[in-house]
């Protein structure tokens, strides 16, 4: 299976940035007020550390406090500058991400710090480009306070990716056939990815025989798509109207007795008859689509199995075990290909 990295809720991002858009607007607003350096220090940690990471109990409450005061130090420490506030909230972002990997947390913690430097030196650039200059009030100070808590809450990103197993297939899906389908055709094509997911579930360790039975699994793919569109323009051929006037046909060339009307009937029938025999064609291709198709799915199932039973018995044999199967999954997927490039000269 492929490892790939997700936000594990698209939700529960959105609503932490919005949490810290509100944080940051209220501390924009304290800052109108004149409250004193060292009270706004801590009010930065307090504010946004709750709107990233909600505390939960007073356990959680009391660190966050202690982290608050941190950001407090900074007047008592003016060469520090915005860092002290940076590194208490990135601290409580960091301890308060219990369940999540060691490394994980240190790279929130560091995204934390990072963006909440910066963002505390936006208020500053702002004043220097004149961009606020003229609104009323604590406006200005408001509007600050939502940006900083814009580029503060997108830390919280780094929290949510979790590193997890992809399904595999996933990118093959769109080859599946539509559930209207229900022929024989689409239902092994289906079992095909089912077994698939099966085989490389067990297989997690052996990337080459995943590799070698993904590349199966999209020539059956294929192959099934193939063989749907021939079905479906084969479809729109009304056999038993064709038999019918094929039969239609026959009695009035025996009814009439004009050699040129005869000779009309016998050419009409002529093409009504290769009509009839490119349905029967299709008829037996099917049929051998469907005995190919089955031989690929019970490949795939004897790759599950075999790994399996060796690893059951012997796992460092495994990989040295599966190549006879590995070269019938190659062999198959030959197969597959020649037959699909044959299906690619039939017009549909």
């Amino acid at each position: 299976m492929r490892r790939v990295v997700v936000l594990t809720s698209h939700s529960a991002f959105q609503n932490a940035v919005l949490r810290a858009v509100l944080a940051g607007g209220v501390f924009g607003f304290l800052t109108s007020v004149h409250l004193p350096v060292w009270l706004l220090g801590c009010l930065f940690v307090l504010l946004l550390g709750a709107a990233l990471v909600p505390p939960r109990g007073l356990r959680q409450g009391a660190l966050l406090l202690l982290l608050g005061l941190l950001g407090a130090s900074r007047a008592w420490v003016p060469s520090a500058g915005p860092w002290v506030g940076a590194l208490g909230l990135g601290l409580w972002v960091g301890l308060a991400g219990a369940g999540l990997p060691a490394w994980q947390r240190g790279a929130a913690t560091l995204a934390t710090m990072l963006l909440a430097a910066g963002a505390a030196r936006l208020p500053g650039a702002l004043e220097r480009l004149e961009v606020l200059a003229g609104l009323p009030g604590a406006l200005p100070s408001v509007l600050c306070g939502l940006g900083m808590g814009l580029i503060v809450g997108s830390a919280v990103l780094v929290r949510q990716l979790r590193l997890v197993q992809q399904p595999v297939g996933r990118g093959l899906e769109a080859l599946l056939p539509p559930p209207e389908h229900t022929d024989e055709i689409s239902d092994l094509v289906r079992q095909a990815f089912a077994t698939y997911r099966e085989a490389a579930g067990v297989l997690i360790d052996q990337p080459q025989a995943v590799a070698a039975a993904e590349d199966l699994l999209r020539r059956i793919t294929q192959f099934g798509r193939r063989w749907a569109e021939i079905e479906d323009q084969a479809r729109r051929c009304d056999r038993a109207r064709l038999q019918q006037r094929h039969h239609q046909l026959g009695e009035r060339l025996a009814a009439t007795q004009d050699e040129q009307a005869r000779a009309e009937y016998e050419r009409a029938r002529a093409a009504l008859d290769a009509q009839l025999g490119y349905l029967a064609d299709i008829d037996i291709g099917r049929e051998r689509a469907v005995a190919r198709l089955h031989h690929q799915v019970a490949t795939l199932e004897r790759l599950r199995l075999a790994a399996l039973r060796h690893r059951s018995v012997d796992a460092a044999r495994m990989g040295e075990e599966l190549k006879a199967v590995l070269e019938d999954l190659a062999r198959a997927g030959q197969e597959l290909d020649a037959a699909t490039e044959a299906l690619a000269e039939v017009p549909v």
